[in-house]
């Protein structure tokens, strides 16, 4: 069946957000608890949930971390999150070849507002989902089906790109074709591992998904 949309996760794959997300983190959890933390012992928080980080990080006063988390992002968003060089190039190109576009993310509803209009990305994308647009998020393939819904494709009609395990894991439970962006990946070995169906080292290399309107 001949490939006719690109779902793509949004932190880590056409955004560059870690460094901003782990500052505002560290900021924040610093403004609740009166303690310093260093920014690297809170990687393995980026492309999880901020709910699902916070309720880890501080249990019972999740709420208020979350508050003072995304007051600190959303304060950065405009100065140091960036789409990846290429990626718009690459949205635009590959939307005249008639293909459609989608978002799945672990943002909230909110978080995702703030993001879409910080960002010109609207333009390209048709149908956003976000974590709690379904009961259960990634690799959990519920947010993938509603992003198919909207974009009025079958599975094997989409590939899903993103930088990390749960997006592989994700597409292959949703039954669609599976991208490792590996450009902005904390997983690099674990995607390869995995062995997709399209492995991308750079943004121009999704070019190739112009040509392949077949199968991979």
């Amino acid at each position: 069946m001949p490939l006719r949309g690109v779902i793509f996760d949004l932190d880590g794959t056409l955004i560059d957000s870690r460094e901003a997300d782990l500052e505002a983190l560290a900021r924040a959890l610093e403004q609740l608890t009166g303690e310093p933390t260093r920014h690297d012992r809170l990687t393995r928080f980026f492309g999880v949930s901020s709910r699902e980080a916070a309720e880890e990080l501080v249990g019972a006063e999740a709420p208020a971390l979350l508050e003072l988390w995304s007051s600190a992002y959303h304060t950065d968003l405009g100065e140091k999150v960036r789409i990846f060089p290429g990626v718009a190039d690459v949205l635009r190109s590959l939307r005249l070849e008639g293909l459609r576009l989608g978002v799945v993310t672990l943002q909230t509803r909110e978080e995702l507002r703030q993001t879409r209009k910080a960002l010109p990305l609207d333009g390209w994308i048709e149908a956003w989902v976000a974590v709690d647009d379904t009961e259960r998020p990634k690799p959990s393939p519920e947010p993938l089906l509603l992003a198919l819904q909207k974009l009025e494709l079958k599975p094997a009609q989409a590939v899903i790109v993103g930088d990390s395990v749960k997006d592989i894991k994700a597409g292959r439970a949703a039954g669609v074709w599976t991208g490792a962006a590996l450009w902005g990946s904390v997983e690099v070995e674990a995607l390869i591992d995995l062995k997709p169906d399209y492995i991308f080292r750079q943004p121009h290399e999704l070019r190739s998904l112009w040509d392949h309107k077949t199968e991979p």
